[in-house]
């Protein structure tokens, strides 16, 4: 089945796109422990609509207008980590039963495509520990772990890449 990613151009494509995004991230829950911070996190993953409001939000959307993965560009760097000028995405999520048919490079590419469009130098992302598959389609298109980015949240290492647009 075809995929089309794009901006989300509806409120419930919006939502989908939050519903997606903790889909995606369940299985990296704590077995039986929803911690404080990940309670948070889960509510700030749902939450499309605010990424929407300061990013471009991004959706994959096979027929007929199912939405199966989404991520966020920000032109403008949304945390302190990054340079100025660079171009930063989060929370790329595939749905997991529409895994394993190129949508999360694709909508990885599309963030790339948009960033050099608008001139930025570099982009900029956090991943964490667990996500093996993501780290490597990072590193094979040329990111690098910048250490000096990296953040702490209790139960949750968060790692830092970067690579040269």
């Amino acid at each position: 089945m075809a995929v089309e990613v794009r901006e989300a151009r509806t409120p419930e494509e919006v939502e989908a796109a939050g519903r997606v995004t903790v889909a995606a991230n369940a299985e990296f829950l704590p077995a039986g422990q929803l911690s404080e911070a990940w309670a948070g996190y889960l509510r700030t993953m749902a939450d499309a609509a605010a990424r929407a409001a300061d990013g471009t939000l991004l959706v994959a959307v096979e027929e007929p207008g199912r939405v199966v993965g989404t991520v966020t560009l920000y032109l403008e760097p949304v945390s302190e980590q990054w340079r100025r000028d660079d171009a930063m995405f989060r929370f790329l999520a595939v749905d997991p039963g529409a895994r394993g048919r190129g949508i999360g490079r694709a909508l990885f590419e599309a963030c790339l495509e948009r960033a050099r469009a608008a001139g930025k130098p570099r982009m900029a992302l956090h991943t964490t520990e667990w996500m093996a598959t993501a780290r490597a389609m990072y590193e094979r298109a040329g990111f690098r772990r910048e250490l000096e980015g990296d953040l702490g949240v209790p139960g949750i290492a968060i790692l830092a890449y970067a690579a040269e647009l």
